[in-house]
């Protein structure tokens, strides 16, 4: 919500693009691989299958979870049969793999977290099950003819009737898939498991492509596994540093921050006006969007600022480098943005304590109401001298109490030498 939308693709997707990369010119320089790290290519991908399911499950991550066995179950079907690439029953295997493997990877990112062995978590992995179950069946004892429809061309006149051996039915499901995947992917904002999920979708394709030699295939879906705990490595980082409901940086990520501080640098205390009473009138749920909508505001400070979301409905804005009256205009403009930015409001009555009341908004267009949000702003600088950047947070906070005493909806500056360490 809060960070730039392309920084935000830069920075989820080169690792995963580095990895693929990576993979690329591993497959095609296979000769330059030496035969002593044979062993460590065989098992490199069990290794990091291993190390994935296990912190996705410690950690509940169902999504990553569920991905990483679904590429598991893809890359032991194909190392398994891959001395035997040229028979039919290989081929109807790799074929299947190519059309549920990208369907059930857009089924993963397009749905909820949810716990592994919930109800919910059991009945994925018995969907995933029963498909492993039926392409047994049908290879068992229908692959010829009975699934060779797979390799007819869906366009005649197409200039490809396949690439590198994949049907077009299996590259027409790819193409899908990856077209598919860019929803969840833009709708969340680039997450990194969305990312992680586009990626070992390419990784294996590459696998399918280069399904006749088991070392290749072992490279890809170790590239794929290594892009998913990637992914889940960024996830554990984010719900440390950053706040989950608003997007911003955490307080954890603020007290780092004040420790990377030089000599002259400002900090801000901004506080919702009245939050309480809001929650206590209108709901937990609008209390929220208001959260969401301040920090949104916060997180486009003017100035060189860089907003957090220190705790509750407060939220903190540092600005190093900057004095207080370089500062100042910059959360003045962020104060009057917010006051500005009209919040509406779904429902007209809500029940509290068993009786309805009616809300005081002024009535807009259609059901949706809306009323006005204002926050309190204190704010503290430092400049040439030792302090702790903990003395100047307690010197805002004071500055901020002060607002409120005046009236609220307003900047007030404190005094960092006031405040004793």
């Amino acid at each position: 919500m809060t960070e730039r939308l392309p920084a935000r693709i830069v920075v989820h997707s080169i690792p995963g693009g580095f990895v693929l990369i990576g993979l690329t010119w591993m497959i095609g320089h296979m000769q330059v691989v030496p035969v002593s790290a044979a062993d460590f290519v065989k098992f490199a991908p069990y290794f990091l299958f291993a190390a994935g399911l296990l912190l996705s499950a410690v950690f509940h991550r169902s999504r990553v979870f569920h991905a990483l066995l679904l590429l598991l179950a893809c890359h032991l079907a194909l190392v398994l049969t891959a001395d035997r690439s040229f028979s039919a029953a290989s081929v109807v295997l790799a074929d299947a793999i190519g059309m549920v493997l990208p369907l059930n990877l857009v089924l993963i990112a397009l749905l909820p977290e949810t716990g592994i062995t919930s109800r919910e978590g059991q009945i994925r992995l018995g969907i995933f099950a029963a498909q492993a179950l039926a392409i047994a069946i049908v290879i068992r004892y229908y692959a010829v003819p009975g699934m060779r429809f797979l390799e007819r061309p869906l366009v005649e006149w197409l200039a490809f009737r396949e690439f590198r051996g994949l049907p077009q039915s299996v590259l027409v499901a790819f193409v899908l898939g990856l077209l598919l995947l860019v929803l969840p992917l833009v709708r969340r904002r680039f997450r990194p498991v969305d990312v992680g999920l586009y990626w070992a979708l390419v990784s294996g394709f590459v696998a399918l492509s280069v399904a006749g030699s088991a070392r290749s295939v072992s490279i890809a879906f170790s590239a794929g596994a290594t892009v998913l705990l990637i992914a889940l490595l960024e996830s554990f980082y984010a719900m440390a540093y950053f706040d989950e409901l608003t997007d911003l940086p955490s307080r954890r990520a603020f007290n780092d921050a004040k420790l990377r501080l030089g000599g002259t640098y400002t900090v801000a205390m901004v506080d919702v006006d009245h939050f309480k009473k809001f929650n206590d009138t209108y709901g937990h749920d609008a209390g929220d969007q208001v959260l969401r909508m301040v920090a949104a505001r916060i997180s486009e400070v003017s100035g060189g600022g860089k907003g957090y979301r220190y705790g509750g409905e407060e939220f903190a804005v540092l600005f190093p480098g900057k004095q207080v009256d370089e500062s100042f205009p910059h959360l003045e403009r962020l104060r009057r943005s917010i006051e500005e930015l009209p919040f509406k409001l779904r429902s007209q009555e809500r029940r509290a304590g068993g009786k309805k009341r009616k809300l005081s908004l002024k009535r807009r267009r259609g059901a949706k109401e809306q009323t006005n949000i204002t926050v309190s702003i204190g704010v503290a600088g430092i400049e040439g001298n030792r302090r702790k950047p903990d003395d100047l947070v307690k010197a805002a906070d004071t500055a901020l109490y002060r607002a409120k005493d005046c009236g609220r909806n307003c900047t007030i500056i404190g005094d960092a030498e006031t405040v004793t360490a």
